[in-house]
């Protein structure tokens, strides 16, 4: 197991945000190996009722950020 430092406020500003859009509102399976690429819960907004699978690599970042969308 390897523990992926946290990204500086910096860094995490330089990722994409999405404020408003729900660009997946059907999106039935998602698998993502890498660190969520972006800085807000843009890929799950819209999709509750259709979004089926869920793969995702556990990143330090990433439970920040679940946190602060719960």
């Amino acid at each position: 197991m390897s523990i992926t430092p946290l990204r500086s406020k910096q860094a995490m500003a330089r990722l994409p945000a999405f404020a408003g859009a729900t660009p997946f509102p059907g999106l039935r399976r998602l698998s993502i190996q890498i660190d969520y690429p972006f800085s807000d819960d843009v890929l799950f907004r819209g999709n509750a009722a259709t979004l089926e699978y869920l793969d995702l690599q556990l990143f330090h970042t990433l439970i920040g950020r679940i946190r602060k969308y719960k």
